[in-house]
């Protein structure tokens, strides 16, 4: 029997799977997210499993255990957990330790009769089949598996045998409270100064990284001449941007860590923009935000230009109109999600001329992208309370 007694106390949940360790604003997000929106419906406590326990409590304000340095806590925190959540962006992909670590605390939470949850995640392919048996033995044991779009529902459903039995899930970035909009006022005016115009924020990824990274975290590899072509054709919108709409454009780093330093491509594509005038209204952040300020600054935009999965999501929720770089096909699935799908160009074919039409059209149509993206969140919030109440209740939580 698990340690919480007919639904009384506080819901004990372990999380994994994401990169909560990290400043990665993406996965601080969605375990931001999720945090607050059950505890909105009452006590919870949660213990996260990851690389570096200090620093993923310093930055969560969450307790954190190392499975490698102390593996009998590990068992100890399952033995007496309500719910196992497995979460993150994309946690099931081709690593195979990283894959048997998680299939162990699956197994070990099916000998407790701990409810394995699977939380608003994607998937990509997984080519290794040790892999894909892991996350399949996973799907199948979950009490519940929710995907963030569709691409990923019907991909649940096949690892999990039978269809129809995974759910939608929006991310759950969207439920996460941003930080006050008159800091992000504030904040926005010290980056751009008191000049006038629409701000536009650019979240680009570097996609120059080593092998090594991009195997583990890209979903498809990217050469020279796709990342010139790309950081020409935003070097060029910056111009289009700056010169006919007098917006000021803002660089907006996700991640400032190597090897995958938002800052990286930024500073490229502002070497490329010759003209003064234009250099005046980009303006490159340095510093690392946290997810909330993150939200709040996005959601002070007139519009977003996004590679970054996590720049679209949480400005949509913000209400934000934004135009997607797709690197990876979650981004692609995300925007047909939210009904954008016309706002979107494939980094591989990558045209800025299209670039520029694709912004200009969202420029023009700013107040109408707004009302729709309401209507959209509105809907969004209500899918994501629905399945929320179903996640607890399978945890036998009455709250």
């Amino acid at each position: 029997m698990n340690g919480r007694k007919n639904g009384e106390g506080s819901l004990r949940i372990c999380l994994t799977g994401g990169w909560f360790e990290s400043s990665n604003v993406g996965d601080n997000a969605i375990l931001a997210g999720l945090t607050d929106s059950i505890r909105e419906k009452g006590k919870a406590d949660f213990t996260v499993f990851t690389v570096a326990p200090e620093r993923a409590a310093r930055i969560h304000g969450l307790r954190a255990i190392s499975p490698r340095r102390d593996p009998l806590a590990l068992v100890r925190a399952l033995w007496v957990a309500d719910a196992l959540g497995f979460t993150g962006g994309t946690p099931f992909y081709d690593g195979l330790k990283h894959m048997a670590f998680l299939g162990l605390l699956a197994m070990i939470a099916r000998l407790r009769g701990v409810p394995l949850f699977i939380l608003g995640i994607s998937l990509r392919a997984m080519k290794n089949p040790l892999c894909r048996k892991l996350a399949r033995f996973i799907c199948r044991a979950a009490s519940y598996a929710g995907a963030r779009e569709e691409a990923t529902r019907r991909a649940l459903d096949g690892l999990m045998g039978r269809k129809g039995r995974s759910r939608i899930l929006p991310d759950p970035g969207t439920r996460m409270k941003p930080a006050a909009s008159s800091w992000a006022e504030v904040e926005l005016r010290a980056i751009t100064g008191n000049g006038r115009g629409p701000r536009v924020a650019i979240c680009l990824r570097d996609l120059g990284s080593p092998s090594s990274f991009r195997a583990a975290h890209f979903g498809q590899s990217y050469g020279p001449r796709d990342i010139a072509r790309l950081l020409s054709s935003v070097a060029g919108l910056c111009a289009f941007l700056a010169g006919k709409h007098r917006a000021r454009v803002v660089f907006l780093p996700m991640h400032t860590e190597s090897p995958d330093d938002d800052r990286v491509p930024a500073r490229d594509c502002a070497r490329l923009i010759q003209d003064e005038k234009v250099l005046k209204r980009v303006h490159l952040v340095e510093r690392q935000y946290g997810p909330r300020e993150m939200k709040a600054l996005l959601g002070s935009m007139d519009a977003v230009v996004g590679m970054r999965f996590h720049s679209l999501v949480l400005s949509a929720s913000m209400g934000v109109p934004n135009y997607a770089l797709g690197y990876a096909a979650k981004n692609a699935a995300l925007m047909d999600f939210l009904g954008r799908e016309r706002y979107f160009q494939p980094v591989r074919e990558i045209d800025a001329d299209r670039l520029e039409r694709g912004v200009g059209a969202l420029f023009a149509a700013l107040p109408e992208q707004r009302r729709a993206l309401a209507r959209r969140n509105n809907v969004l919030n209500t899918q994501y309370a629905a399945e929320l109440k179903t996640i607890l209740r399978l945890a036998r939580w009455r709250g």
